[in-house]
């Protein structure tokens, strides 16, 4: 069945190398963590996404959204 889907030209040593990685990598225990941990905790991440927080708020209030929310202001001062 596993030479059908990887090619191994009919070396079963291979076939029986495969299923064993696909086995073991199946059977590993994984830790659980959070979407908020992995930004917060990590000092890489965390940088990163203050740093993108920051970037979408100045487009946000510069885009025009932004514009068309001071327009009244923007256009009285002119």
């Amino acid at each position: 069945m596993i030479e059908k889907i990887y090619e191994t030209d009919g070396d079963r040593i291979q076939a029986n190398r495969i299923l064993d990685f696909i086995e073991k990598s199946g059977n590993k225990e994984t830790t659980k963590v959070t979407v908020a941990e992995s930004l917060w905790k990590d000092e890489r991440y965390a940088r990163a996404t203050i740093v993108n927080i920051l970037l979408m708020t100045f487009r946000t209030m510069s885009g025009f959204s932004g514009i068309m929310l001071y327009s009244n202001s923007i256009f009285e001062k002119a």
